[in-house]
């Protein structure tokens, strides 16, 4: 059980770095395509195309080790007298079978310990920020979001948090708007809030925590645009509609999926982002499998 724990850590491991080599190469390509798309449709699809690498990484690992499955997708290859599908022959006692595998395991690790130590430093931060924050959820003018003040004459208004995010305005912003921009500001990050923006973003940025860099922050700055673009347009539909629909969020958040989304782009990206895991899935399994021999024996 140990060995073959070892064989899926390193398969797995060795294919997500792969695979976000490939893909981060990819997205200069990928992002001409979504250029020409909907901001709303073009988010959802920057997010999936950087889950990718975890996705195919763990269908591939999975299906390596059933050989009743991955077969068909390996060559047809003998080892000393049995020539039948079969698992990677993986040495994993063997001295370049154990490095690899070790390494493997601190790869790992200190991804984890880096995702724990973000998570934390987050934390202390709100901490931080709580100390100077008005403690009211809401404050005096009876503004239907909810949000704390911080007692600074900085201006600025943020939703802070990754599980449970809150909105944070300072006084100073407070003091230089009215009441209808405070509001519409406020609608601005409430819907940063609902759609768990801040959430995406984390994960978005650990999941290509193995990609090139260029590419990397392209990605991270392409999907933070159009979240932006998506909230500003809450903003704009607000002020569209004036005192009419005052309490309508939710109304309007649901016309952006509604009036905007061309259900043509949708089905273009669904179908190649599709076309593309079966693909590396299909070269993935193949790579890893000798690779995993070739490497350790």
């Amino acid at each position: 059980m140990t060995e073959l724990a070892g064989q899926v850590l390193l398969s797995g491991v060795g294919m997500f770095i792969l695979l976000s080599l490939i893909l981060s190469s990819l997205y200069p390509a990928y992002r001409k395509l979504l250029l020409s798309t909907d901001f709303v449709i073009a988010a959802h699809c920057q997010l999936v195309f950087s889950l990718l690498a975890l996705i195919i990484s763990i269908i591939a690992t999975s299906l390596i080790f059933v050989p009743e499955l991955s077969g068909v997708l390996v060559f047809d290859h003998c080892h000393e007298t049995s020539c039948a599908p079969h698992k990677p022959d993986v040495f994993s006692y063997s001295l370049v079978g154990s490095a690899l595998i070790l390494l493997a395991l601190a790869v790992v690790s200190l991804a984890s310990w880096l995702v724990m130590r973000s998570i934390l430093k987050t934390r202390r931060w709100l901490s931080q920020l709580d100390s100077v924050a008005n403690r009211q959820a809401r404050n005096a003018e009876k503004s239907q979001y909810q949000y704390k003040i911080v007692e600074t004459n900085d201006v600025f208004a943020w939703c802070a948090g990754i599980l449970k995010p809150q909105i944070y305005v300072s006084r100073g912003l407070i003091k230089q708007t009215n009441s209808n921009q405070l509001e519409l500001i406020l609608a601005h990050e409430q819907h940063h809030l609902e759609n768990r923006d801040n959430l995406r973003k984390f994960t978005m940025k650990w999941a290509t925590l193995f990609w090139l860099k260029k590419p990397q922050t392209q990605l991270l700055s392409d999907f933070s645009s159009n979240l932006e673009s998506q909230s500003n347009r809450i903003v704009r539909q607000r002020t569209q509609q004036g005192s009419q629909e005052k309490t309508q969020s939710n109304t309007v958040k649901q016309s952006i999926f509604d009036d905007d989304l061309n259900p043509q782009a949708i089905v273009v990206n669904i179908a190649l982002q599709t076309c593309l895991i079966l693909l590396l899935v299909t070269c993935m399994i193949s790579i890893s499998h000798y690779g995993l021999e070739w490497l350790t024996t």
